[in-house]
């Protein structure tokens, strides 16, 4: 072998190495926040492979070995792996590698659980945020258009920049010039954004995001906190930044009433509501009609059902 290099396999069977980032600054963020170098394996075959003890190292020799816990990877599916030298590899959490990948250039081999090395990389110099993706069962290329998840296509691309369908958490009402309609704890009047859990169960909004930017979502993070099934969340868009009192949120951020969008991810970055506005006059709500439209309303609603 050349030095710093490894040996091409190309896996033959369903599980392959399918994507790698070595300099993610902002395509993908962990539960905590970080944004770690990330590793995509995936299953291409017709039926579902358990990767209980399958392992991902950077090479044959290394002592820090990532191995798969009991984990049931679907057809078609990909399981993410970060790569940030904390090691967990415990089933129904985020998967963490004990070891880094060099944005200069690094080595990636996957083992069976017998150690029989099927599937290898080596991976070249990367720009910040682009991926080496899987083109083809032996094709590699750098990839300005990550896709960390999900097939190596530019309709994947692009599908994931898109708000997902099935948020069970969406914008629901929106106030950019606050003047008599919600005072904080305070008394005074901010901007606000409206959620609203329209599904069945709690979500953990835990490390979601709001946002005022499309190209920038990640601008105020959520504390600690779950909305039940039903519940309506008011969040003042008021530049305090406050997240202590989970009752009182303010975000680093202030609405334009010219109009702007407001921006809904969660803890991993994908978008999940996005809700663009024009101008609005005071005490003027931007409100989701039942069909999921919206419409300006005069009398604006915050913490409950939209008229």
């Amino acid at each position: 072998n050349a030095v710093g290099k490894v040996t091409e396999i190309h896996s033959s069977g369903p599980l392959r190495i399918n994507e790698v980032m070595t300099t993610n600054r902002k395509t993908l963020l962990t539960a905590d926040g970080t944004s770690p170098d990330w590793i995509e394996v995936m299953n291409v075959g017709g039926s579902a492979v358990n990767l209980s003890g399958y392992a991902l190292s950077k090479n044959s020799d290394s002592a820090n070995v990532f191995t798969f816990p009991d984990y049931q990877l679907e057809a078609g599916q990909g399981v993410l792996i970060y790569a940030d030298s904390k090691l967990r590899e415990d089933a129904g959490e985020e998967f963490h590698a004990p070891f880094r990948l060099s944005s200069v250039g690094d080595t990636l081999m996957l083992f069976t659980p017998a150690g029989t090395a099927i599937d290898t990389v080596n991976i070249p110099p990367l720009h910040l945020d682009s991926s080496y993706a899987r083109i083809s069962t032996n094709g590699w290329e750098e990839s300005y258009m990550p896709t960390p998840g999900v097939e190596n296509t530019e309709e994947a691309y692009r599908a994931l920049a898109q708000p997902a369908a099935d948020s069970p958490v969406v914008v629901s009402e929106i106030v950019s010039t606050n003047r008599t309609t919600l005072a904080d704890a305070n008394g005074q009047y901010y901007d606000y954004i409206e959620l609203y859990n329209r599904s069945n169960e709690a979500v953990d909004l835990t490390g979601w995001y709001l946002s005022d930017d499309v190209d920038n979502a990640r601008k105020w993070r959520f504390p600690q906190l779950s909305l039940g099934s039903g519940e309506y969340l008011v969040v003042f868009a008021s530049k305090l930044d406050r997240t202590e009192d989970t009752a009182q949120l303010h975000t680093n951020f202030a609405l334009s009433s010219e109009g702007e969008s407001v921006v809904l991810s969660n803890a991993a970055g994908r978008i999940m509501d996005r809700v663009d506005f024009d101008l609005l006059k005071a005490d003027v709500a931007w409100s989701r009609t039942q069909d999921g439209s919206f419409t300006a309303s005069l009398a604006p609603t915050p913490g409950r059902a939209n008229q």
